[in-house]
């Protein structure tokens, strides 16, 4: 089967810096955190249908902004099956969008906003389970 690009609109909710704060309680992507840089972004996690009954399949998304003191640039990240049995968006989109976002923000000479030492390692970081 062929696969499809798929189209999600996020509306709002963009948690600002929550991970540079340190903030575990709302903080569902450590993973998208850059060092020098505060960012701000919401995952997301989405069932596929399989015909009429959701299935084992699903699309994961990041979508973020950086640096939060000036904002510059978005970067939307959308995975669709992603495979290794993980598919939250913070677990498998977020790493993507902080290796595309941190290139970015480096080749275009974006000046941090942020201490280098602030960022959370993510085998300490603590994600927020995210609803499926």
């Amino acid at each position: 089967m062929a696969k499809r690009a798929v189209c999600v609109v996020i509306l709002g909710g963009f948690i600002l810096g929550a991970c540079i704060k340190r903030d575990p309680d709302v903080c569902t992507a450590p993973k998208a955190q850059i060092s020098g840089y505060r960012v701000g972004g919401k995952t997301g996690t989405a069932h596929k249908l399989d015909g009429r009954v959701y299935g084992d399949k699903y699309v994961s998304s990041f979508v973020g902004f950086a640096p939060v003191s000036n904002p510059r640039l978005i970067v939307a990240v959308m995975l669709d099956e992603p495979g290794a049995g993980q598919y939250y968006g913070g677990t498998v989109a977020a790493p993507v969008f902080a290796d595309v976002m941190g290139g970015a923000l480096r080749l275009l000479g974006v000046p941090p906003d942020a201490p280098a030492n602030t960022v959370v390692a993510p085998s300490d970081a603590v994600a927020v389970r995210e609803e499926t």
